[in-house]
């Protein structure tokens, strides 16, 4: 389309104007508009850790459609030095423009059409990268009044149950298109391996605070003996294999929109997407949002619901799988340890913006201690090690 040639990628909302909204919307539309006024809001507090947020509505007409209103969420790199470089260097920004870009394939549509599945990820208008920018554009959710919740304490049931449905519709979705698609262009850029060095920048230091935490006791023993089993502690889903699928990769509460009842969830912030085992974004979303002991005590029917629906997915696509219920909760028993991986490389962000408390942060390590988690993994990976 000729208005996608129009279009770049901006280094902030300052760069925003009447011409380049113009050209975003002949490129979602494929006919011209005229932007009748347009308006940029930023939000009062940084929304995310590794992008800047800012919020556009915009009145346009054309020939058919005398005025139309749009709410817009424009994504581009932090401007803070060490975040920029951060999401430049682990390769995170190529992995969500790819993200979006593949949601966007027609290929995507006819899986989604055939099978009636609605992705929970907000409709993108625009993703694009160059060296030393991001432009994102998604529809604006909060009109149909989604919103963020996220509770220290732990996230409901609920909550919970919102989030696993929401992703099994994507892990769904990545499971046919990794078996059926036939464009894979869109696919190169997630399919790269994770950074393990970037996120153990992260990781490491927070391991030592968890030490420092526990001093005098076993358990910070554990923490020091974990450290330099970091890039292993990365790798050991794949011990445990369930099946390959689209991962979000940093699936908690923050990354949720949920509907005014909380009952339905919408998916955001692709920049760590993967090929990997879904389990490892459900324990993601146990680890990094709820009360674990809630989860222990509902996992069989928080799962059920996430089964239900991914096989009600995968069926209406006519694909049969060979994997069953009681695979998936013997998956889930044996990696607990990734979604405790993903609350470890956040605890340093988590604790001063008041997404956990230390109540919580304590009855996961202690959750954890409880099922010999640790000591089998410890066994286990300096065997490996040595």
């Amino acid at each position: 389309m000729a208005g996608t040639l129009l279009l770049e990628p901006l280094h902030s909302e300052k760069q925003l104007n009447k011409q380049w909204l113009e050209n975003l919307l002949l490129h979602k539309h494929g006919s011209p508009v005229t932007v009748l006024s347009w308006h940029c809001v930023l939000p009062s507090s940084r929304e995310g850790f590794l992008s800047e947020i800012a919020y556009v509505k915009v009145i346009y007409a054309n020939q058919s459609v005398k005025e139309t209103e749009k709410k817009l969420v424009f994504k581009f790199l932090p401007q803070d030095f060490e975040s920029r470089k951060f999401v430049l260097k682990s390769g995170i920004v190529k992995r969500e423009v790819a993200f979006y870009k593949l949601l966007n394939s027609p290929e995507c549509g006819e899986i989604c059409q055939r099978s009636g599945i609605v992705l929970p990820v907000p409709e993108c208008y625009f993703a694009s990268y160059a060296e030393d920018c991001m432009t994102i554009v998604m529809q604006d959710v909060s009109v149909d009044h989604y919103k963020t919740v996220i509770v220290k304490e732990g996230s409901t049931i609920i909550q919970t149950k919102a989030a696993v449905k929401a992703i099994a519709l994507v892990h769904a979705f990545g499971y046919v298109y990794l078996k059926h698609g036939s464009c894979k262009k869109h696919l190169d850029a997630i399919t790269e391996t994770v950074d393990v060095d970037s996120l153990d920048e992260d990781f490491i230091p927070n391991l030592q605070t968890l030490a420092s935490m526990y001093e005098g006791t076993p358990t910070a023993d554990t923490f020091r003996a974990l450290m330099p089993l970091t890039k292993a502690l990365h790798d050991y889903p794949l011990r445990y294999p369930l099946f390959n699928t689209i991962l979000h990769g940093d699936f908690w509460a923050g990354q949720l929109l949920f509907s005014d009842d909380e009952s339905k969830a919408i998916i955001i912030d692709w920049q760590f997407c993967n090929i990997g085992n879904p389990v490892c974004d459900i324990m993601s979303m146990f680890f990094m949002s709820s009360d674990i002991y809630m989860v222990a005590h509902h996992l069989e029917e928080i799962l059920s619901d996430y089964w239900y629906t991914l096989t009600r997915a995968l069926e209406d696509n006519k694909m049969k799988v060979d994997f069953t219920f009681d695979h998936l909760m013997a998956n889930a028993e044996e990696l607990w340890i990734s979604g405790f991986v993903n609350l470890g490389c956040s605890i340093h962000a988590f604790l001063p913006a008041g997404n956990i408390t230390e109540k919580r942060l304590k009855a996961a390590v202690q959750f954890l201690e409880d099922r010999g988690v640790f000591t089998k993994l410890i066994q286990e990976l300096s065997c490996k090690e040595g």
